[in-house]
């Protein structure tokens, strides 16, 4: 019950002590609209939703009571709690489940990366027939044929170099036309594979 602009009586004393705050700030807000407009209150214990209903008084004109109807909706708050709690909940596994995904899938590229890095170094040194495992069908499995294939090519060019110059050094020698000549024929032979 308020009447004027303070609270004469609460319909619990002991159980709405704690709500008198809220109580006079929703009368305040209430007293400036029109009958039983509904006000509420979010605080962390409970959301408090109030309406104030106006009575005249036959005795005194000058004197309105004026009952401010309201409720705890304590369960809101304890949802709103838990609400908290579970997005914080999700938020903190999404992340540790990320980061989980990230190592994983990084140490998997880091592995195709670290055989191709092997390779190349291998290659430097003239070894063409270090071939590298494909295990996967995404860009560095492509990256990994590509290099295969350049392999390949780098041993086809590098075996015709090498019979052009022992072509080249058997005619510096001053071989005769027959030495020459077997030593073309036996080059034709084991190139193209004929028996």
């Amino acid at each position: 019950i308020i009447t004027g602009n303070s609270t004469l009586q609460v319909s619990n004393q002991s159980a709405n002590q704690q709500n008198i705050y809220f109580l006079n700030k929703a009368y305040k807000n209430l007293s400036r609209r029109e009958k039983f407009d509904v006000y509420s209150e979010e605080s962390n214990q409970a959301d408090i939703i109030s309406t104030l209903c106006n009575i005249s008084s036959d005795i005194n004109e000058n004197q309105n009571l004026n009952f401010l109807i309201f409720s705890n909706l304590n369960e809101v708050g304890n949802l709103r709690s838990s609400i908290k709690y579970i997005l914080l909940t999700v938020g903190i596994a999404g992340v540790l489940l990320s980061l989980i995904l990230t190592f994983v899938f990084t140490q998997k590229i880091r592995s195709q990366l670290s055989l191709l890095s092997n390779a190349t170094e291998l290659t430097k040194q003239r070894n063409f027939k270090n071939k590298i495992a494909i295990k996967s069908n995404d860009e560095i499995g492509q990256l990994a044929s590509a290099f295969n294939n350049m392999l390949d090519e780098l041993d086809k060019h590098d075996r015709a170099i090498n019979e052009y110059s022992d072509f080249l050094a058997l005619i510096n020698r001053n071989a005769s036309l027959k030495e020459i000549a077997d030593a073309a024929l036996n080059q034709i032979i084991k190139t193209c594979g004929f028996s």
